[in-house]
This record gives structure tokens, sequence and C-alpha cells, in this order.
């Protein structure tokens, strides 16, 4: 019977090792850092956890999915034995390597919430991480923060995140602890002088009403900072026109913009990245570039974003119902790849022609797909199928794209 019982611990002992590989803690920020400072933090945290009469079986888990997460070529056993060899040189090389770097407020939360899931007394754990953060010269200010976001870490509570939030100081970035707060938290907001963000877990309906901003009218939002970055986002521009003005850079990813007669502009910025969106049932040109250096639209579908226009035969050549600059000589850089255009162009009310259907910028279009993309006349006739009928301008770089169904390429 012996054999058995060993056998079954054996196999127990796995299946509690695979399970922490299964639920490892990714994302940390100490992941992308050298052996040397993943290895000193790593004892650290091994030290604080033992210090109170050892750990239970929660603390055990939390720290191996920590130290799995970090690393796969040292187990948390060799730290723990590691932990033990610490002496004053080791303290001094801690505090050195962590001083001055923003990783120390991340040993803070992680001691913390390893030590308020163990089952013992913890007042001498948390005192010794107070005596520690004194070390590391964290502020008072600091501090609370970072205990109120550990207590919302534990208790996976969205309210104290938000307070938590709203009393971080700006020395402390709010995304850093996303590998906890990710699986509880609904939207990450970060937000300064220079900088907004917004990223919602998953696609959500957002209605700009809830944001502050600079409005030019009842349904117009300027938003003008030097990085903005949204994601996740699903907006409805017929509630706001979204105007992006004097921007170094503007990301937008995974959003799914409904579409309208507010056509989405972009004013003298430097970098437009566009990432896995959806743009559909545009009821006008779908992105309006103007005095933008570089855009780069990756991975994203536009569909049916069809422009209604009246033009006459002196203005019908390049007409840009998806992608259109009034100076597109201004615009230095527009690349598309693995896109998809399904059903988008141009409807003239008159009876002319139009070419450069999707863009009159000069574009660099690669693995992309076209599908149905034509601009028709007289409101409902198609233009013909002929070399002048186009989807971009003659200058344009056509790479392995596949056009089914829709005007010629350039």
């Amino acid at each position: 019977m012996q054999i058995y019982k060993e056998k079954v611990n054996l196999l127990r002992e796995a299946m509690n090792d695979n399970k922490a590989k299964l639920y490892a803690i990714m994302d940390h920020p100490l992941a992308s850092q050298e052996e040397y400072y993943r290895d000193l933090y790593l004892k650290m945290l091994c030290l604080v956890a033992h210090y109170s009469d050892g750990m239970n079986d929660s603390q055990l888990f939390l720290l191996q999915r920590v130290i799995l997460g970090v690393t796969k070529d040292t187990s948390m056993q060799e730290y723990i034995r590691r932990a033990t060899e610490a002496d004053k040189d080791f303290l001094d090389d801690f505090i050195e390597g962590f001083r001055t770097e923003e990783l120390k407020f991340a040993y803070v939360v992680d001691s913390l919430v390893i030590t308020a899931i163990g089952s013992q007394d913890t007042s001498q754990q948390l005192q010794f991480i107070a005596e520690l953060s004194e070390q590391l010269q964290i502020s008072a200010a600091e501090i609370k923060y970072l205990a109120l976001l550990s207590q919302s870490i534990i208790e996976q509570n969205h309210d104290k995140y938000i307070a938590a939030e709203e009393i971080r100081p700006v020395s402390i970035s709010s995304n850093m602890f996303y590998y906890y707060t990710k699986e509880y938290v609904q939207v990450f907001i970060t937000t300064g002088d220079d900088l907004f963000s917004m990223v919602y877990q998953k696609r959500t309906l957002y209605n700009f009403e809830q944001q502050e901003g600079n409005y030019l009218g009842l349904t117009s939002m300027l938003m003008s900072k030097n990085n903005i970055h949204l994601e996740n986002m699903i907006i409805n521009t017929a509630d706001f026109q979204l105007i992006f003005e004097a921007c170094e850079k503007v990301e937008l990813v995974n959003c799914e913009f409904i579409g309208s007669t507010n056509s989405i502009q972009f004013n003298y910025c430097e970098e437009i990245m566009l990432v896995n969106c959806l743009f559909r049932d545009f009821k006008a040109r779908t992105l309006i570039l103007k005095d933008v250096t570089t855009t780069k639209i990756i991975s994203c579908e536009f569909n049916q974003c069809m422009y209604p226009h009246t033009k006459d035969s002196g203005d019908w050549d390049n007409l840009g119902c998806v992608i259109w600059s009034q100076q597109p000589s201004k615009i230095q850089e527009l690349l598309i790849n693995q896109c998809s255009f399904k059903e988008c162009g141009g409807r003239n009310t008159k009876p002319y022609y139009a070419s450069a259907i999707i863009s009159n910028c000069t574009s660099t279009v690669s693995n992309s797909k076209f599908m149905n993309c034509w601009n028709y006349h007289s409101n409902y006739e198609r233009d013909p199928d002929n070399s002048r009928r186009t989807l971009f301008t003659t200058s344009s770089i056509n790479k392995k794209n596949e056009i089914i169904s829709s005007a010629n390429f350039s």
C-alpha cells in the first residue's frame, strides 16, 4: 500500500506543478529584465514570503505562478533555497538595483499580495516590507496607493481599483500592474499632460459624453494629446465625430467604428496607427487625413463604407472614398497591409465616373483583399470596368493583393 501512496503523491505533486504552469502570471514587468535583476527580485520575494513560519498552499501556489510567468529557467524551489543565502551584501545589491527603478513598486505589491493570503500572523512580514520600502525610498503617498491597489487585487474588486487610481502618484504607471488587474478591471485609463490612453478588456460600446475633452459642437470631439491610445472600444460616430489634432502618435487598436455621415479626422498628426479595427457602414469618407506624416493601417476591415457624392465632370478624377486628403502630396507615407475592403466605394448622383476610389493618396498596399469595390454613377449604375477605373492612384504600389469583382488596383 505504501508504494501506491508514494506514487499518488508524486502524481499529485506533478499535477500541482502543471496547474501552476497553466495559470502562470504573464505580462509581469520583471520578465523583460536581465537574469541578474530577476534573481535579486525573486530571492527577496521568497525571503519575505517565508519570513513568518513558512508559507501555506495558497502562498506557495501564487509564488510559483509569479516565478513561472517570469522565468522557466529556475524553479521555485531553487529560488527558495537561494533566499536562505541572503546576507547584507545581497540586501545592498537589491536596494542599489531597484531604488531608482519602477519595478520596486511591483515588488511591494507582489509582497503585500503574497503576505495577505497567508493564514499565519503577518505583522512581522508587513513590518519587513515597510522597512524595505523605506530603504527603496518609496514615499508615504506611494505606499498608500500600493496598499489600496493590493487590496483590490486580493479581493478582485473593481471599485477599489478605481479608488486606488484616484490617488495614484504620477511616479507610478497605471498599466504596470496589468499582470494582476487584467483579471477584474474592465478599463484602464491613463492620462497626463501629453498622454491619453483608454484600454478595455474586451470590445465595449463607449459614449464620449463620459469623457472630458474639447467639444467643437454638440456632436464633435477634439482629442489633442501628443500620444493617444484607444483599444477595444466600440464607437458610434453618429454620436460624436472624432477629430484627432496635433498628435505625435495616435494608436487605435481592435476598435469598431459604426459609420454615419461623420468622418474620422486626423489633422496635423505625425503618425497614425490603426490595427485590427473594423470600420463599417460609413455614409461619408471614412478617414480624412490633413497634414499627416505617416499612416499605417494593419489587419483592418472596411465593410460597406460608401461615400455619396455629387461630382461634375471637372472633379471626378481621384475620389478617395475611404481614405482621403485634401492635399495628398503632404501625406509622406500611407501603408495598408493585410486589410479587407468589402463593398466600399462611392455613389455619384450625376452621370460621371471616378478613379482612385479607395484613396486619393499615394499608397503602398500589400496582402489585402478588395471585394465588390466600385464607384457608382447616376446613383445606381456601376462605373465601366476599364483601366481608368481604379482603387488607388497610378503611383500606388500593389503587393500581393487580391482584387475580386472590383475596379483595377491603379
